[in-house]
């Protein structure tokens, strides 16, 4: 059936379509190409100031305080372009900087380009100018101290310096920040009432300038915001002194031996929770070859547990042993004996006799006695026993006669055997 195009267009429903898709290539015809410029606001494009060359990098400048991140541009050019503008790729917004010549805060004109050559053009930026300072970067280290606010320390108690943790603080900002502080400080406030023991406080750190005024951190950072303060609280007591023996013989008689010590005691202080049990001040040893040397006289130093201190103007104390009638005398030594031989060994002493023994004791106990009343005693208790012979310390006494001793060391050959 054929349709005639005369009978078409005299069609209502062919007229109303007709219309419509002429007005719409119309309508694109006009957008397209009469209408295709277009102006477009564009938002968060990044702003960039570049200390790292350039003159600012020569300068050794750096911007200081809150600088914008982002600005916005208004845009023009054709719909298609602005429509496809990428705010962060497409924009560059930069400062100029031809004015800075050194550190100070300027006004800078910014400017926009379209970095791809995509064919818009920039027609405004907001801001249009900003205030931007510049300084040099700089860092010191501060010692850092503690102003402690008074504090009700009781009979009996004293108070030590206090420790500070970390003892300086880094600090890094402006030149001209940085060049003002002259120090750094913790305030420690500790709670009222009396202090009996030891306190630790942490607080922030303060900057001040040279007169002592606080100063604002500003543009500075610190390496640590806070610090540590150990106030140590000891308590006091006064001590006797107390030693031991030394190369002593077996049955030594401590009482035989009259001393006197430079001091009869000492004033100390340590931790209120150990100090109430301790009762002396431990010398040591004191060698009796070494007494029987020294004419009587022995100088020991002073020490103290880890946390006590010593309160006294003197660190050493000499013991003076009353030797008015002491005297040496040598003995040949026969009775030579073995103690505590392993029960996988044969042993036995090789050397006969020992000569010309110093010992060492009151004159009157030394005239009664003959070398036969000395033993020369080898005790291999504890000891790592090879086969074959070796030389070994022996321990010279006189059984029932506790207050003599040989003043030097002796040895024997001894000879053993594995089973």
């Amino acid at each position: 059936m054929k349709i005639k195009t005369k009978n078409l267009f005299n069609s209502k429903t062919f007229n109303l379509i007709f219309s419509v898709v002429a007005a719409i290539i119309v309508w694109s015809i006009v957008t397209t190409v009469v209408d295709s410029q277009t102006t477009q606001r564009i938002r968060n494009v990044p702003l960039t100031i570049d200390t790292n060359s350039g003159v600012l990098a020569q300068l050794g400048l750096s911007t200081v305080g809150d600088v914008p991140e982002e600005v916005s541009v208004v845009v023009s050019g054709s719909r298609y372009v602005v429509g496809n503008i990428n705010a962060q790729e497409d924009i560059q917004v930069t400062a100029n900087l031809s004015q800075v010549t050194g550190p100070g805060t300027y006004e800078l004109t910014l400017n926009a380009t379209d970095v791809n050559g995509k064919g818009f053009t920039v027609d405004s930026i907001s801001p249009r100018r900003i205030t931007v300072t510049f300084d040099r970067m700089q860092s010191k280290s501060v010692p850092i101290t503690a102003n402690i606010s008074s504090m009700n320390i009781p009979s009996g108690y004293i108070r030590e310096k206090e420790v500070v943790s970390p003892e300086e603080v880094l600090i890094t900002g402006p030149a001209t920040e940085v060049n003002q502080v002259a120090s750094a400080v913790v305030e420690v406030r500790v709670s009222s009432g009396e202090l009996t023991s030891t306190q630790v406080v942490e607080e922030d750190i303060i900057l001040l300038d040279s007169n002592g005024n606080e100063l604002q951190k500003g543009n500075m950072t610190l390496s640590v915001e806070t610090a540590s303060v150990t106030i140590p609280v000891l308590k006091t007591k006064e001590v006797s002194f107390t030693f031991d023996y030394l190369n002593a013989p077996p049955d030594f008689d401590e009482s035989m031996l009259s001393y006197s010590i430079s001091e009869s005691s000492i004033n100390i202080a340590g931790p209120e929770e150990s100090i109430d049990s301790y009762e002396a001040v431990d010398l040591g040893h004191i060698d009796l070859r070494e007494l029987a040397q020294s004419g009587g006289t022995i100088t020991k130093e002073i020490s103290l547990p880890s946390g006590y201190v010593n309160l006294d103007d003197f660190d050493t104390v000499t013991i003076t042993f009353q030797l008015e009638g002491y005297t040496t005398q040598s003995f040949n030594i026969t009775n030579l004996t073995l103690r505590n031989v392993p029960s996988d060994c044969q042993a036995e002493i090789v050397t006969s006799r020992i000569s010309n023994v110093q010992i060492f004791g009151p004159q009157e106990v030394l005239d009664q006695l003959t070398g036969s009343d000395f033993v020369a005693e080898v005790d291999l208790s504890g000891r790592e026993v090879d086969s074959g012979q070796s030389s070994i310390p022996v321990t010279i006494y006189a059984p029932g006669r506790g207050n003599v001793w040989a003043v030097e060391s002796y040895s024997v050959i001894i000879s053993v055997q594995r089973q």
